[in-house]
């Protein structure tokens, strides 16, 4: 592997304690092997969710087509048979007329691989994406609904979509990797200004979310069974430990309680498998977002992040108390070139070597995109001490 500088100390230092610090204070510099490999080179590579198939391949789902926020988005599909050393060409897994975006990706127990997404439109005709980017987008965008669609062979082909029907609000969407739990049923992380629970809330907005986990118990099919994860968040990652508690961690925005940061990270815990959910707890400071988790053989939590803040990239924090708590002042920063905080968005798969694989996108160059996004991945080992 050639080294690459994945700064564990001086980074988060800088970024989050070098004001709490004096001059006599000395940060500490701190580098090791890894590999980086890039997964879809250009024109696209958005928002990655990678799986573990059945067969031991990997796979992830990615937005390409067009820009971040763009009516020629679709959705693609990329797979690994060497532990994400190198991957295919991206292959077309729904691309309709509209915005196709936002994927959350799984793989059910009986190995059909799932698909849920939103179809965006209501774009204004004749804005470019930095015009866009200057608009409220709840005040053009509507969504509608969450669609599904499965393969059965591997990513070949996939069924026709169906619609999870149960959605009012103008933009419901789903987030991140669906997690099959113990019991068989998948966990699917999901966002919208519908009220399903009638839990108000503190600060009501025009953009304000919920975050909600739905259910599916026959390997993808149909979903239901709403629980409330949090009011007045949205992206959210989850996990299931090894001690069988469901683990989530939430993005907050519009209608968190007066005085809390938007744009950070919090957590809720389920012992019920998901019904229930404990009280947000705040994890990061602002622009750390969005998360992921990933359980290691030893039984410690990675949670991998957005990292908005100069340097923009990717950070990773570690939890050895099954995700009670996750260090913050031994953070790693597994890439910090991003000139832009169109970047993150990681994907974390456990290698069958005991690496981690993380995948992330990057816009290089915002005045040329869609062509100068790209997904990337790194191959790295958590060092033995990182507890």
């Amino acid at each position: 592997m050639k080294i690459v500088g994945l700064l564990g100390s001086l980074l988060p230092l800088l970024a989050q304690d070098v004001n709490q610090r004096d001059e006599n204070s000395v940060l500490r510099l701190r580098s090791f092997a890894a590999k980086r490999v890039t997964v879809v080179a250009e024109n696209g590579g958005y928002f990655p969710v990678a799986a573990r198939l059945k067969d031991g391949r990997i796979a992830a789902v990615l937005r390409g087509g067009g820009s971040h926020i763009d009516v020629r988005g679709r959705l693609d599909i990329v797979l690994s048979s060497d532990e994400g050393e190198t991957w295919t060409m991206p292959r077309i897994v729904v691309d309709g007329p509209n915005d196709d975006r936002n994927p959350a990706f799984g793989v059910a127990p009986d190995g059909t691989l799932v698909l849920a997404y939103l179809i965006a439109y209501g774009y204004p005709p004749g804005k470019t994406e930095a015009e866009l980017r200057q608009m409220p987008t709840h005040g053009y965008l509507r969504g509608s609904g969450i669609y599904v669609v499965r393969s059965r062979d591997g990513g070949a082909t996939w069924d026709p979509p169906t619609m999870v029907n149960i959605f009012k609000g103008r933009y419901p969407s789903p987030y991140g990797r669906i997690v099959t739990l113990d019991d068989g049923s998948m966990l699917m992380a999901l966002y919208t200004q519908d009220d399903f629970k009638g839990v108000a809330m503190p600060r009501p907005g025009p953009a304000a979310n919920y975050a909600y986990a739905l259910r599916s118990t026959d390997n993808g099919k149909t979903w239901g069974d709403v629980s409330l994860m949090g009011a007045g968040f949205d992206e959210t990652a989850i996990l299931q430990t090894r001690g069988k508690d469901v683990i989530a961690l939430m993005r907050s925005g519009p209608g968190v309680a007066e005085g809390s940061p938007l744009q950070a990270l919090f957590l809720t815990r389920s012992k019920d498998r998901g019904k229930t959910w404990s009280a947000p707890e705040r994890i990061t400071r602002e622009m750390e977002i969005p998360a992921d988790l990933l359980e290691l053989a030893d039984g410690r939590i990675v949670l991998a992040h957005g990292e908005r803040n100069f340097p923009m990239g990717v950070h990773a924090a570690v939890s050895s108390d099954g995700g009670r708590t996750f260090n913050l002042r031994d953070k790693l920063s597994l890439s910090w070139s991003a000139n832009n905080r169109d970047t993150g968005y990681p994907s974390s798969i456990l290698r069958k070597d005991g690496n981690i694989l993380t995948l992330y996108y990057q816009m290089d160059d915002p005045a040329r995109h869609p062509e100068s996004a790209k997904c990337k991945a790194i191959i790295w080992e958590p060092p033995a001490d990182w507890k």
